[in-house]
């Protein structure tokens, strides 16, 4: 027996009822959560009443004080009235500074005139160039004689190094970490090499290997810095050069490298070894440089190798330079390093090819390790010592290992000069005060910058150097006073001052600071009050309409009601009729 009409409409609007009944829960969940958004739109309102933002104090063009917002770059990236305010970033200790002073930072030896001086190169952009943005446009240079500027940081890997390198290359402030066998540049000649980086990790087995550059003649190093390990098993090593010959100078460059080198030939030294040569224990290694060439002319100015390691076996190892032959000359240079000199070889007198064989006279020789915190051995030439600091400390170990103060060894007698010059070395019989020698800046070597630069450098420097070193404040927050504020009161960041009027240094706080002040940020507050009238009428729009779909859904659910209850009330008729003509 089939469906009646009425019970088939009664299905359907049965069916109709239930959607609208959950289109209705569907709504009102929807309600809800306006009512939520409304809450923190609200509450993000009342947030922003309480925003304030710092300002500085500034004078008028008519003499009279008034107050600006305070950004990045009118507080901190210049002098204020006597003071000079820094901004240290609490999680690394680290002091904020733009662009350019953070790469100056970076390639800079960390004294106050390899900063200043880096500050002044980076600055001098005048010269023709040849852009480098990539490993293999700095590998491509190998051979050629052009200016290149690096414009970007690299990462080298499996590195062999650019060879026979004649030209000028700026390093630009910016950072080389290698990976690979060999220094940045593999042998430079009549080069320029300036303001450069490395991040060193360099496994080497050349016969020269420096973090740098391995293997240098008549060459100009400025600005340059390295850090990392530098690690070879051949014979001359250094931090951040190998070995230099002609007529060269190195200024304001340092190294903080691991130097580690275990060069030991097949003889081990045994000259009754059938492969026995003159050069098995022709090895050097040194801090900074591994060794300077004979006949040559050499002058390190204002450089530096502090905070790393030399360890070496098998003859010569200095702090500074592990051998010194030709005329050399450090002005103004410290060392601090760990020394460790081994001597494991065949250790017994043998006849050395290298000391000479006249008319069939063979030489009895004996090779002793030596090292010390400055010069492992001066072999030829003279070497003048002014102005330097030497500290670290120095030991040995095993057969015939000698070391000491300043020098492992000064053969031959060869001229030395030392003038004012003083060491502070762990187990020495002489240690007086170190001179802690004082640069003297003079503006005329910093031709790119004007005095006050200069002057703001100065004394920006210990603020740096007494930090965990520099992190560079991002270009589209150097100008917000919204970001300077937030860093600070986030607790993230706090403000120092360097007060060069009263000679003295500080933390500060804006509550306490006559310079600062802390306002309300009426602009913050009326883009917020324009936020919240714009997010309230789109949720109260929204609101209405719901509340309009629900009028509609509750309008229909009523009719279908009345016409169910119709519907049910016809087939009740409908069951007494049938049941009344069949009875």
């Amino acid at each position: 027996m089939g469906m009646s009409s009425s019970q088939a409409r009664l299905l359907n609007l049965t069916a109709r009822m239930h959607q609208i009944e959950y289109k209705a829960a569907k709504l009102e969940a929807q309600k809800l959560q306006m009512a939520n958004e409304s809450t923190r739109v609200y509450e993000d309102y009342l947030l922003a009443l309480d925003s304030a933002k710092i300002q500085k104090k500034s004078l008028t063009t008519n003499g009279s004080v008034t107050y600006i917002d305070a950004t990045y770059n009118n507080l901190i990236n210049k002098a204020q009235d006597g003071k000079i305010y820094t901004l240290k970033y609490l999680p690394s200790n680290q002091v904020y500074l733009s662009e350019d002073y953070k790469k100056a930072w970076d390639i800079s030896n960390k004294t106050l005139t390899g900063f200043i001086s880096a500050v002044d190169d980076i600055k001098n952009n005048s010269e023709d160039y040849i852009s480098i943005t990539s490993a293999e446009q700095l590998l491509a240079l190998s051979g050629s004689s052009g200016n290149y500027r690096l414009d970007a940081d690299i990462t080298l890997t499996d590195w062999t190094g650019i060879t026979d390198f004649s030209g000028k290359f700026d390093g630009n402030g910016h950072s080389v970490t290698i990976s690979g066998e060999s220094g940045l540049f593999k042998i430079a000649t009549d080069a320029i090499i300036k303001n450069t980086n490395i991040i060193a990790n360099i496994n080497g087995d050349l016969s020269y290997t420096g973090g740098l550059l391995d293997y240098g003649t008549n060459v100009i190093i400025k600005n340059c810095n390295a850090t990392g390990n530098v690690t070879s098993e051949n014979r001359i090593v250094g931090g951040l050069i190998g070995q230099l010959n002609g007529n060269c100078e190195v200024t304001n460059s340092g190294a903080s490298v691991d130097v580690y080198s275990n060069y030991k030939s097949v003889a081990n030294g045994d000259p009754t070894n059938p492969e026995y040569t003159s050069q098995d224990y022709f090895g050097r290694c040194g801090g900074f440089i591994g060794r300077t060439n004979r006949d040559c002319t050499i002058t390190f100015n204002d450089c530096t190798t502090v905070g790393g390691s030399v360890n070496y076996s098998y003859w010569q190892a200095g702090g500074f330079i592990g051998q010194s032959n030709g005329d050399i000359t450090l002005n103004r240079c410290t060392v601090d390093n760990a020394i460790t000199v081994n001597y494991n070889g065949y250790g017994d007198d043998y006849v050395s090819e290298y000391q000479g064989m006249k008319d069939g006279q063979e030489k009895t020789y004996s090779v002793p390790s030596y090292g010390s915190t400055l010069i492992g051995l001066i072999n030829t030439g003279t070497a003048t010592i002014n102005d330097c600091n030497i500290y670290g400390s120095v030991s040995g170990n095993g057969n015939k290992a000698f070391y000491g103060r300043l020098f492992g060894y000064v053969d031959g007698g060869e001229p030395l000069y030392v003038n004012n010059s003083y060491s502070l070395v762990a187990g020495s019989d002489y240690s007086p005060t170190p001179i802690e020698v004082e640069y003297t800046i003079n503006s005329s070597d910093y031709p790119n910058l004007d005095d006050n630069e200069i002057n703001y450098l100065v004394e920006l420097y210990p603020a740096i150097k007494n930090s965990e070193g520099a992190i560079e404040v991002p270009d589209e927050y150097a100008n917000s006073t919204e970001w300077l504020t937030n860093i600070i009161n986030s607790g993230m960041a706090i403000l120092e001052v360097q007060d060069i009027t009263n000679n003295r240094h500080y933390d500060t706080s804006i509550s306490t600071d006559t310079y600062l002040q802390e306002v309300p940020d009426t602009v913050l507050l009326k883009k917020a009050e324009a936020k919240y009238e714009a997010d309230m009428k789109r949720i109260d729009l929204k609101d209405r309409k719901y509340d309009t779909d629900l009028a509609a859904l509750d309008a229909e659910r009523n009719a279908i009601k009345q016409e169910i209850e119709t519907l049910k009330t016809v087939a009740m008729d409908n069951v007494e009729r049938t049941f009344k003509l069949f009875s």
